[in-house]
């Protein structure tokens, strides 16, 4: 889902089974988020992945240095709490 801060918002715990994998689950749930997180009017969203970060960028978000992300974002529970100093941190803007 959607935890937001401001106009901007962390996409989390994007979960497909693997049974449903490779058929556009994937897509179809994070797309789902977009639209929700654009009717809301945000204007950027954000993640964090160990392992997704090509399938997230075929939908638009780009790599980007956790340190960009809004002091709020870094401030979270999903931001803080990193135990994996190598998660991969991207960011959409809506």
């Amino acid at each position: 889902g959607l935890e937001q801060y401001g106009n901007h918002a962390i996409l989390r715990s994007v979960v497909v089974n693997s049974v449903l994998r490779g058929l556009g689950a994937g897509r179809t749930l994070v797309d789902a988020l977009i639209h929700e997180a654009t009717v809301q009017g945000l204007s950027h969203l954000w993640l964090l992945t160990q392992s997704a970060d090509g399938f997230f960028a075929k939908l638009g978000f780009t790599p980007v240095p956790k340190e960009t992300a809004p002091f709020a974002i870094q401030s979270s529970e999903e931001f803080s709490n990193l135990d994996d100093a190598d998660a991969i941190c991207m960011s959409k803007t809506l």
